[in-house]
């Protein structure tokens, strides 16, 4: 019996000294890997923030046709809110509501659309990264049809300046304290933090404004380190670093509440010594909102949509149901790296004149919260002062 209980404790002990002994060597690994890391990160960044990147892009769309569905209503109920400021009367938008929904047809199966191309063009210099792009999307949700547009983002230091063309140019500006090129741009889903950590050059634990504090080290092998982080935004990150390719990302999963983003780099090349991803595979999962509710039920509604107030006045309420679709939307992206060669100094100028809509009074919060103050004014040359700017706000 004391054999037995001396063979168990013996046991006990020895899981329990191995448990200690790999927490202490991943404790002990992570610093070192950490410093590593920093220092292959520098020396890419030194590289990248000297040549021009080209980067094709195949894509192709997965919707489910109850999302489909859903992104109708919710457009119509978008334009409803602009509207309502136009049209004052409620008999005239429940016209407005009437027409529009006889105007679309609920879809019959899931909308596929492949064969989506798109282009960047990544300057970089020490103090500016210019991305040129080129991207086709769909024309609508009821058809596979794909229109054009060009765009061009800057980032610089803690600013961000976001171009397209409406008709004419229109320039979107905004401040991030901790640095844009390590948060992404605001104004388009596609080119964030993991977007310009993969195809600029960025070093990986700078992404949504990260230190290497603000990872752990969960594992490590010879060919990868593993980190993992939760952002302030609620990004749950697992980051796979490839040891063999001197700290290059290898692959990362980004997960929230709705919607994945997994990374994930097929191929390597070596460019002045260092290496960079060649061919990456990017998939986005989401859940869109959607509706229960028919085209019959809506009509119903509408009948019953004007309602009198305590003051006997006529108003128009419509209310309907949203929830997460059950199956997901995919968005799948194969990303090649075409050339890769010394670039030009990379410079910023907007056109005199140029219609601007400013965001910098709401700082971070326009990519953790997704709105925030604007001011809108004609570009004369120079960039106003916050000061200035908060009295232009002030001044509507």
């Amino acid at each position: 019996m004391i054999r037995k209980w001396h063979a168990w404790w013996a046991l006990v002990s020895m899981f329990t000294v191995a448990g200690l002994t790999i927490r202490f060597s991943i404790a002990a690994c992570s610093e070192t890997s950490k410093s590593e890391l920093a220092d292959w990160s520098a020396k890419r960044q030194q590289v990248a923030r000297s040549h021009t990147f080209i980067w094709n892009v195949a894509g192709m769309l997965h919707i489910p046709k109850e999302a489909v569905w859903g992104n109708m209503i919710s457009t119509l109920l978008i334009a409803q809110k602009i509207l309502e400021q136009k049209i004052s009367s409620a008999s005239e938008q429940v016209n407005w509501w009437k027409y529009n929904i006889s105007m679309i047809n609920p879809p019959q199966m899931d909308l596929f659309a492949s064969g989506i191309s798109e282009n960047y063009i990544i300057t970089n210099s020490p103090h500016i990264v210019h991305i040129a792009a080129y991207r086709e999307r769909l024309a609508s949700y009821e058809a596979t049809d794909k229109i054009a547009e060009t765009f061009e983002v800057y980032f610089q230091n803690e600013l961000v300046v976001h171009l397209r063309n409406q008709g004419s140019v229109v320039a979107d500006i905004a401040l991030h304290p901790a640095g844009t090129v390590s948060m992404g741009d605001p104004f388009e889903t596609f080119i964030g933090p993991a977007f310009l950590v993969f195809l600029a050059g960025v070093p990986p634990l700078c992404m949504f404004a990260g230190s290497e504090k603000d990872w752990q080290l969960v594992a490590t092998t010879p060919d990868e380190w593993v980190y993992e982080r939760k952002t302030p935004d609620n990004w749950e990150l697992e980051l796979h670093v490839s040891r063999i390719h001197k700290g290059a990302p290898k692959s990362l999963l980004m997960r929230r509440t709705g919607a994945q983003f997994y990374w994930n780099v097929l191929q390597f090349t070596q460019i002045d010594g260092q290496w960079f991803p060649l061919e990456i595979e990017m998939i986005y999962e989401y859940y869109d909102l959607t509706t229960p509710a028919t085209r019959e039920d809506i009509e119903k509604i509408l009948e019953n949509y004007i309602v009198k107030d305590d003051n006997g006045r006529e108003q128009a309420i419509v209310s309907l149901p949203l929830h997460r679709c059950s199956r997901p939307s995919m968005s799948r992206r194969r990303y090649m790296l075409v050339s890769a060669k010394p670039a030009s100094t990379a410079c910023f100028t907007l056109p005199q004149g140029t219609f601007v809509r400013d965001w910098r009074l709401s700082g971070g919060n326009l990519w953790h919260k997704g709105n925030g103050i604007v001011v809108e004014y004609t570009w004369e040359g120079f960039l106003p002062d916050l000061e200035t700017l908060n009295q232009k706000a002030h001044a509507k």
